[in-house]
């Protein structure tokens, strides 16, 4: 059965009371943690080190030290950005067409700001976002973890998959690629041995994200591209899970992450010179902070720990 995705707050919410309250991604983008009584141990970061550089598109050169990102309005800065994805050698085509049918929505560019700014000059509003979405179209959109698989088509390689899910915190995934003839190719089971909830070992969701991957034999077949994810720790039920992810590029000139934001909230490209920069920005967001008492959300850079955020 579809899920028309402007009646998801409401079916969120109520499988949010039913299920103990468990935190996720919502279609407005948020992820929302819970109170507990203490927070896990906190290790010491891993240094930031880069992935490999490998011989890929031309990128725009940066200014200064500075950081660039775009919401892919025009069409220049979207074919520029899908050039620097078919030279990492993922599936641009797949992108531009998700990309292309999200901003589509009527009204939808008027929302976001075009060509490439500075991040203090991001702005979008979220409501206006997903009433354009909604307003314009019956198809499921996609979200961080569908537009990740979307661009690691033929990228990326496991040796074992779940043999069966049936957790929850993926429904709304799930739904997209049952409803959406651009996530249709999405093995459902891809997603969910990546992604969906896992019981968390020995009160360490880090450690358990970082044994799921291993476990798994996931690899990204190219060392110039990797997969940043936020793993969060649902203490209530002991899960882990992925609560947000996008995929990093290494150019010549720059490292250039790809995301969306979230259900019925805009693409995101990031140009920066360091993967820290990542880090920190990925850190300032306010959707994904801890609650009082919560364990810290840690970054993933593929199954390497590379900060966290709290």
């Amino acid at each position: 059965m579809k899920i028309k995705l402007s009646l998801i707050p409401a079916l969120l919410a109520a499988l949010l009371v039913f299920a103990a309250c468990k935190p996720a991604e919502t279609p407005s983008g948020k992820t929302d943690p819970q109170p507990t009584a203490e927070a896990t141990a906190e290790p010491t970061a891993e240094p930031t080190a880069e992935p490999t550089a490998a011989p890929t598109a031309e990128v725009t050169p940066m200014e200064n030290d500075g950081m660039f990102v775009s919401y892919l309005t025009d069409n220049e800065t979207l074919d520029e950005v899908c050039a620097i994805i078919k030279g990492a050698g993922l599936n641009d085509e797949g992108f531009r067409a998700a990309a292309e049918k999200y901003l589509s929505a009527d009204g939808m560019r008027s929302c976001l700001p075009s060509g490439w700014i500075a991040p203090e000059e991001m702005k979008e509003s979220y409501m206006d976002c997903a009433d354009a979405w909604t307003a314009s179209t019956d198809d499921a959109d996609g979200n961080c973890r569908l537009t990740a698989l979307l661009l690691l088509k033929n990228s990326l390689e496991y040796s074992e998959l779940r043999k069966e899910y049936g957790g929850t915190y993926m429904m709304f995934d799930l739904d997209a690629i049952e409803n959406s003839a651009l996530y249709s190719e999405t093995d459902p089971l891809l997603l969910c041995s990546l992604f969906g909830e896992w019981p968390t070992v020995e009160n360490d969701h880090a450690a358990t994200y970082a044994k799921n991957w291993t476990d798994s034999g996931f690899n990204i077949n190219d060392p110039a591209v990797s997969l940043i994810s936020i793993v969060f720790a649902d203490v209530y039920d002991e899960l882990t899970f992925v609560g947000h992810t996008g995929v990093l590029i290494k150019t010549d000139d720059s490292l250039v992450f790809i995301e969306k934001i979230a259900f019925e909230q805009p693409y995101v490209v990031t140009k920066a010179e360091s993967l820290e920069q990542i880090v920190d920005m990925l850190r300032a967001r306010s959707d994904y902070q801890p609650g009082e008492g919560e364990p810290k959300p840690v970054i993933f850079e593929n199954d390497r720990r590379i900060g966290s955020i709290g």
